[in-house]
């Protein structure tokens, strides 16, 4: 996300990228790490850098 500002990144994209795996199927990692990610950011004071795209995956924004 961070090369990639303000461009949305699939789930899929992710997993491919972070795990270089090749996934087939659900899974809650994604949003296990994501919502770790967003509490490090909020405990120092970054809040909604990383919102959810419904349906598509998550966007790195710049703070506010």
């Amino acid at each position: 996300m961070l090369r990639n500002p303000h461009q949305v990144i699939t789930r899929y994209r992710i997993i491919e990228k972070v795990w270089d795996y090749d996934f087939m199927g659900e899974s809650n990692i994604i949003k296990v790490y994501i919502r770790a990610l967003r509490i490090k950011l909020e405990a120092s004071n970054a809040k909604d850098l990383v919102p959810t795209v419904r349906g598509v995956g998550y966007v790195l924004r710049e703070q506010k």
